[in-house]
């Protein structure tokens, strides 16, 4: 087996007892009270928001965290969600790249997810000013996404020995092809559509912080990163997370779907066939080649 680095590590099933390297129900139990053992603020808050958030939707954790009735459904609008997510973030690789719509057909399930993420998104960041939307205050919100991005919600687990709270693959850009759903299909669209930037913008820095080291993995795909790749000195400064954020602040969903393009293919360069280049989204859309700092 590989080395266990990230939880995601512990659900791989032993070829021989097909049991898991560490009990869900202890991880969570110790992941729980890390969480609540912090201080109040939006560090607590991050974490706590994609614990409950990874509860929910880890295949391993789910079944232990919701009751057996949800938990068939919830995984059903999972599925069928993922699916056109999957389908939409292909067609990125594509032609010119512009991404085929979700299917209407998949409305009630893509709605499912967003319900889930809109609830846990509002227990973590309840409105408190005027900027809200569906209850949630949605600067907290956007800055809970890059911190997570950026490496800054990493919390260490002891007892499992694993490092958890962080993305553990290059499925972190499907959040932003959820909220591009969303908004095609107009569920929660005023949630999601004052997201969107912050969710294409962080794609680069997940991306310059999780990639995998270019002499032994040359062309990735998204599963070719992962939290071993972590680097601390490539966390972004304050500095460029300021820059980034006005780069893509007043961007149109055009402008955003075209960002998250060359965001794919540059990143994903193992990902099917050879990529045609990107087209341009107006405004700078590709991982900045300088280092971070």
């Amino acid at each position: 087996m590989a080395e266990i680095v990230d939880a995601e590590d512990l659900w791989e099933r032993d070829r021989v007892t097909g049991a898991f390297r560490a009990s869900p129900v202890d991880y969570l139990n110790e992941l729980e009270a890390a969480i609540e053992a912090l201080p109040a603020g939006p560090l607590r808050a991050g974490r706590s928001f994609f614990f409950e958030l990874d509860r929910r939707s880890e295949a391993a954790l789910a079944p232990v965290t919701l009751p057996p009735a949800e938990y068939a459904a919830h995984r059903s609008a999972l599925n069928g969600a993922l699916g056109g997510l999957v389908r939409r973030f292909e067609s990125r690789f594509a032609g010119d790249g512009t991404p085929t719509p979700v299917s209407g057909a998949l409305r009630q399930d893509v709605g499912h997810f967003s319900t889930l993420l809109a609830r846990l998104a509002r227990a973590a960041f309840p409105a408190a000013g005027t900027s809200e939307s569906a209850g949630v205050e949605v600067p907290a919100l956007a800055a809970a996404f890059e911190r997570f991005a950026n490496g800054e919600l990493r919390l260490f687990l002891p007892g499992v020995g694993v490092w958890t709270t962080q993305p553990s693959s290059g499925f972190y850009f499907f959040f932003a092809e959820l909220a591009f759903a969303c908004i095609e299909l107009d569920i929660d669209a005023d949630l999601w559509r004052p997201v969107l930037p912050t969710l294409v913008a962080t794609q680069r820095i997940f991306a310059d912080l999780y990639r995998p080291d270019p002499v032994e993995v040359p062309a990735p795909d998204q599963a070719d990163y992962h939290p071993r790749w972590f680097d601390a000195s490539r966390q972004w400064t304050e500095e460029r997370k300021r820059a980034l954020r006005s780069e893509f602040s007043g961007l149109t969903p055009s402008d955003l779907d075209r960002a998250a393009t060359a965001h794919a293919r540059e990143a994903f360069p193992g990902h099917g066939a050879p990529n045609a280049p990107a087209p341009s989204p107006g405004k700078k859309a590709v991982p900045s080649p300088d280092p971070p700092g």
